[in-house]
């Protein structure tokens, strides 16, 4: 989090606690602002936002003060001064951040668990200032301050525990329904056993955003790094929440859910019988078939020179097979290449022409595996050598 966006934080925060009720009001910087900031920064840079808050707030009230002898609701010059404040993020800030800003400024209100009108009506000022989606608005402030998200937007949440809401496929089959959902299911549900709690996942449509926040009394970790109950966290690609004695739970898994939920219809791309022959040779692609859904990541691997690339052209349409078929939801896949319904792209080596093969491996297995020590990367280059079959060709030049 950067400097302007942690003093537009504590700004904005000033105005809102500076129109409080004299039986409103607590010490609020040491209850909510401190150790919401302590979370983020070391011990200096606490105190010196701390002192920050307290002047603004200290301006404010003489301004408030001055204006009338009760304030019951924010008034105009700290209306304006929200506008200023947001319109120079909004120079700053690209949707994504603003919206994270939004979010953070909503953590930092609910800190106490307790909202009361005036805040609720500043909450509303700052999302206008923002620009947000009155109904993505309404989602996030939703997600943050009610436990159970009561608010959201059901097909924009997601529910991770360790109950069960839809019946297994054994019982579904026995019997002869398709699974579905129990009674009492709402939100889209993922089920992790011994996941005591709930995570609760959003997605922010606007800007193809995933945000998470657990609550329960686990020990979970995002990337290492432990997740503080209740405080929401972005889900980034590749991202994996770990914790004891349940599975991993993998940011592609969730976000296929969601996907899988908006397109009903699924992508079939089969293969029949399919050969190839390269021209005057017997080499090409053996006769196999296969059947895939969308929804998954595929690999293909094989040794230099097996038929990787080949077997690419002919998924990607750039190439016939020599027989059999290939289809995407029974439309010819030659067809569908032509038609912009497909889309490729060309892998490029990151190699370096003037090295060897070995030298190119163990370059970046050094950077890949920098704590390894001389030997073991010695050994990890080798295996990878044996693994791929590149020992006779280990000390040619790649280029």
């Amino acid at each position: 989090m950067t400097e302007s966006i942690i003093n537009a934080l504590v700004h904005l925060f000033a105005i809102i606690e500076s129109v409080k009720e004299d039986n409103d009001v607590v010490d609020s910087g040491e209850v909510i602002i401190k150790p919401y900031l302590s979370k983020l920064l070391n011990q200096e840079l606490t105190n010196e936002y701390l002192r920050l808050f307290y002047d603004y707030l200290s301006f404010y009230r003489e301004v408030n003060a001055e204006a009338s002898d009760h304030i019951l609701e924010i008034d105009s010059s700290s209306i304006l001064q929200v506008a200023k404040i947001c319109n120079q993020l909004n120079k700053e800030l690209q949707s994504r951040e603003r919206i994270i800003v939004f979010m953070q400024l909503l953590e930092l209100i609910n800190t106490d668990e307790k909202v009361i009108p005036r805040e609720n009506e500043f909450i509303s000022l700052v999302a206008m200032n923002f620009n947000l989606n009155a109904a993505e608005a309404h989602s996030l402030k939703s997600f943050i301050i009610d436990p159970n998200g009561k608010g959201i937007d059901k097909d924009k949440a997601m529910v991770i525990d360790n109950k069960m809401t839809e019946w297994p496929e054994e019982v579904a089959w026995m019997m002869r329904k398709k699974s579905k959902k129990l009674p009492g299911a709402s939100f889209h549900h993922m089920y992790v056993e011994n996941l005591f709690g709930k995570i609760l996942v959003l997605h922010i449509a606007s800007v193809d955003t995933y945000v998470f926040k657990y609550d329960g009394p686990l020990n979970l970790y995002l990337e290492g790094n432990k997740i503080v109950p209740r405080k929401f966290y972005l889900l980034k690609p590749g991202s994996i929440i770990k914790g004891p004695n349940i599975r991993s739970i993998y940011e592609s898994e969730i976000i296929r859910q969601f996907v899988q939920e908006r397109n009903k219809v699924k992508i079939v791309l089969a293969g029949e019988d399919l050969t190839y022959r390269f021209k005057d040779s017997a080499n090409g692609i053996h006769k196999f078939s296969f059947n895939e859904e969308s929804g998954n990541l595929i690999g293909i691997m094989g040794g230099s020179g097996v038929g990787k690339s080949t077997l690419i052209n002919l998924l990607n349409g750039k190439l016939e097979p020599s027989s059999g078929r290939i289809h995407l939801n029974g439309h010819t896949i030659h067809r569908a290449s032509q038609e912009g319904v497909i889309g490729y792209v060309p892998q490029d080596d990151m190699l370096f022409e003037e090295l060897t093969v070995y030298q190119n491996l163990h370059f970046n297995a050094q950077i890949c595996f920098s704590d390894f020590s001389p030997s073991l990367l010695e050994k990890t280059v080798n295996k990878i050598l044996d693994d791929l079959d590149l020992q006779d060709i280990k000390d040619l030049k790649v280029g």
